[in-house]
């Protein structure tokens, strides 16, 4: 054995040399845990509905039907700061299709947004207490 194969050897099964790598790589782990602290958080979400229904009086000719479909749908972000504040944008869709027999289909819907920002005011604190875990 000459002694480049002997110091391999040797690290290769020495517990501080271990020891420090996944030290490293837990540190590695752990920054980027903390950045993601400040980059925006989406979530979506979709639901969809529909309903109907028949009916018949005894002794009537015909039948009442009646359907409905809904679908609603939302959108939403939340963005943290590194100076402490956050930010926060939503938008909701909602659609309503109905339909009655002998009747023509009504059509419905709606959008809804809201914005928001908020900072908080503490004296003596900001970037330093925010970015603490990078």
């Amino acid at each position: 054995m000459n002694i480049a194969e002997a110091v391999a050897v040797a690290l290769r099964y020495n517990r501080d040399v271990k020891r420090a790598y996944i030290t490293r790589v837990m540190d590695k782990f752990s920054l980027k845990v903390a950045e993601a602290e400040f980059a925006p958080d989406f979530n979506l979400t979709s639901s969809p509905f529909a309903s109907g229904g028949r009916t018949q009086t005894e002794g009537e000719q015909g039948s009442d039907t009646r359907t409905s479909y809904s679908h609603n749908s939302a959108i939403r972000m939340d963005k943290g700061f590194e100076h402490g504040g956050s930010m926060r944008f939503s938008w909701n869709r909602t659609d309503n299709l109905a339909n009655t027999s002998g009747g023509k289909e009504t059509y419905s819907g709606s959008n809804t947004w809201t914005a928001s920002f908020t900072q908080p005011l503490l004296k003596g604190f900001g970037k330093e207490v925010a970015t603490y875990s990078l």
